[in-house]
């Protein structure tokens, strides 16, 4: 059995893991990563999250939280930290473990709704990678993308996460 909210705080996940390996007891750990930990503190620290385009903003502009801001998933530098944190866990833990699975479920780390995802940057960005021009207009750009250009829209926000996933498998081999 599990716990889908333990271990939750600083050092649990090395006393978790460490019990039972010195307990003899076999398990595959699912580390779901609800949280980057930098943007947890990020109202608490003076950081440029904002301007980068780092942080996720819903079809009217508004930034999307879920008691902090969410990460901008589409963003590298999110994914980079994404990636670290995991990094650091495979690093520490991984010849412990016979094997590790990684969950994002419904986490704040993806596209929790088609109405999240429509900031400046992510907007650049789609028009960067595909060439498709997106009205400026907060009102205009959502119903374009969820509208006549729905297709290319979600077929590029899958390829963020799919970048993610790549990046994860690359540091697993």
């Amino acid at each position: 059995g599990g716990s889908w909210c333990f271990p939750w705080g600083v050092g649990q996940v090395s006393h978790f893991i460490d019990s039972f390996v010195l307990n003899g007891k076999s398990f595959v750990p699912i580390i779901y990563m609800s949280k980057i930990p930098e943007m947890m503190h990020n109202k608490f620290t003076d950081n440029d999250y904002d301007q980068k385009g780092m942080i996720m903003i819903d079809k009217d502009g508004d930034y999307v939280l879920k008691r902090t801001h969410v990460g901008n998933i589409a963003h590298p530098e999110i994914q980079k930290m994404i990636c670290e944190n995991f990094r650091n866990i495979l690093a520490k833990h991984g010849k412990k473990l016979s094997a590790l699975m990684i969950a994002h479920l419904s986490s704040d780390l993806g596209w929790r709704s088609l109405d999240h995802g429509y900031g400046d940057w992510t907007i650049n960005q789609f028009t960067k990678d595909t060439g498709i021009a997106v009205p400026k207009p907060w009102e205009e750009r959502y119903a374009f993308l969820t509208g006549p250009k729905l297709t290319e829209w979600l077929k590029w926000r899958s390829e963020q996460i799919t970048k993610l996933f790549k990046r994860y498998r690359t540091m697993c081999n």
